[in-house]
C-alpha cells in the first residue's frame, strides 16, 4: 500500500505537466481567452435583441391600446393628453403645448359665443 492515491494522483497530475511545452500553453491561453471574450460579446448581442424585441412589442401592445380607445372614443382623437405621452418631451415643450393649446380654446370659446368679429380685425390692415 505504498502507492496512495495522493501519490497516483500526483502522478498523473505530472506527466500532464512534463508533456507540457510554451507552445501547447499559449495555444491554451489562446483558446481560453477566445472563448472568454466570445462569450461575452455574444452575451451582450444576445441581450441587446431581447431587449429590442420587449420594446418593439411594447410599441405594438401601445399602438393596439391606441387603436381601442379610439374605437371606443373616437371624439379623443383631438385631446391633448395624447401629445403628452411618454415622448420624452422637456418642461419648456410641454408648458408651451399647455399654453397653445388654452389659447386655441379660449378662441374656440369667443367664436362659439360670437364674441370674435373676423372682419373688424382685419379691417384695419386693408388700405381703402
Amino acid at each position: 500500500m505504498s502507492d496512495s492515491f495522493s501519490d497516483k494522483l500526483y502522478n498523473q497530475v505530472y506527466s500532464i505537466y512534463e508533456e507540457f511545452d510554451v507552445y501547447k500553453l499559449i495555444r491554451l491561453i489562446i483558446i481560453v481567452g477566445g472563448y472568454a471574450i466570445l462569450r461575452n460579446q455574444a452575451s451582450k448581442f444576445l441581450a441587446n435583441r431581447q431587449l429590442q424585441q420587449q420594446i418593439d412589442q411594447d410599441n405594438e401592445n401601445k399602438g393596439a391600446e391606441r387603436i381601442e380607445k379610439l374605437v371606443e372614443k373616437p371624439e379623443a382623437q383631438g385631446d391633448a393628453s395624447g401629445v403628452e405621452g411618454n415622448w420624452g418631451w422637456g418642461k419648456k415643450t410641454r408648458g408651451t403645448v399647455k399654453r397653445t393649446q388654452k389659447m386655441i380654446e379660449e378662441h374656440f370659446e369667443k367664436m362659439k359665443a360670437g364674441e370674435v368679429d373676423d372682419d373688424a380685425d382685419i379691417a384695419d390692415l386693408l388700405e381703402d
